[in-house]
């Protein structure tokens, strides 16, 4: 996650999340030729997984370039929930889950690990604004 103080309401967040090999050589897997690219987040406020398609992306984590999984939300994402595709991005303070999903061609999948902290092993949260 690229903005570490997300407010409630917030638009233009980025996430991203690493997408480690099995040898956790993050140089190994890049998911550009996946058919399916997928990040699925759990929202404070929100009781349902919210689905997101996502786009490969590289960024540099301790000096190497790593390959990930990225979603930037949207207004539209702000808004109240309605299902899995519509809205329950940032409604509350609390904190927040990931998952990725990919699939290739070939009939190969993977998910990740849910993450709930940043790759500084801070915790992925929505805070309250200290202003209206």
């Amino acid at each position: 996650m690229s903005n570490i103080d997300v407010r409630i309401g917030d638009v233009g967040t980025v996430y991203h999340l690493p997408t480690y090999d099995a040898d956790l050589d993050p140089t190994n897997f890049n998911p550009t030729t996946a058919t399916v690219k997928q990040l699925i987040f759990k929202m404070p406020g929100t009781a349902a997984l919210i689905t997101r398609d996502a786009v490969a992306a590289q960024r540099t984590i301790d000096s190497v370039a790593v390959w990930g999984l990225q979603y930037t939300v949207t207004a539209a994402d702000v808004a109240p929930w309605s299902d899995a595709s519509t809205g329950g991005f940032h409604q509350a303070d609390g904190a927040v889950e990931i998952e990725g999903y990919v699939e290739f061609s070939g009939s190969q999948k993977w998910s990740s690990s849910t993450v709930s902290r940043d790759q500084k092993r801070r915790l992925l949260q929505v805070k309250a604004r200290l202003s209206a």
